[in-house]
C-alpha cells in the first residue's frame, strides 16, 4: 500500500531559509530551526535542507543548522550534496567537461 509523506524542502542561504525563482531573487524566510519545529509541529515525517551556495562557495555543507535542528526536533533530516555525488558519473556519459568535473563551480 502507498501511504503519502509529508517532505518540506528548505532552501538555505547563509544560515537563512530563502525563497526565489531559480534562486534568483531570493527573500529571506525564516530561521531553518524556527520552521523545522513548524513542520515537526505539523506532522511533517522528514524534512530537506539544501545549502544552496555551498558549491558556488566551495566549501561543505552547514552542520549547525542541522546539529541545532537534529538536537531540537525529531525529524529525519536530509541534506544533498548532489553536484559532488554526481559529477563524475556526469564526466563519464559527457554531460560536463573534466575542466567542470575538477571545478567547484558547474
Amino acid at each position: 500500500m502507498i501511504t503519502k509523506r509529508i517532505i518540506p524542502c528548505l532552501d538555505v542561504k547563509n544560515g537563512r531559509v530563502v525563497k526565489g525563482v531559480n534562486f534568483m531573487n531570493l527573500s529571506d524566510v525564516s530561521d531553518p530551526v524556527e520552521l523545522a519545529k513548524y513542520y515537526s509541529d505539523s506532522g511533517a515525517d522528514e524534512l530537506v535542507f539544501y545549502d544552496i551556495t555551498a558549491s558556488a562557495e566551495g566549501r561543505g555543507l552547514f552542520t549547525d543548522v542541522l546539529t541545532r535542528t537534529r538536537a531540537e526536533y525529531r525529524l529525519k533530516l536530509r541534506h544533498d550534496t548532489a553536484d559532488r555525488r554526481l559529477r563524475e558519473k556526469g564526466y563519464r556519459v559527457g554531460l560536463i567537461t573534466k575542466e567542470q568535473m575538477d571545478s567547484t563551480l558547474l
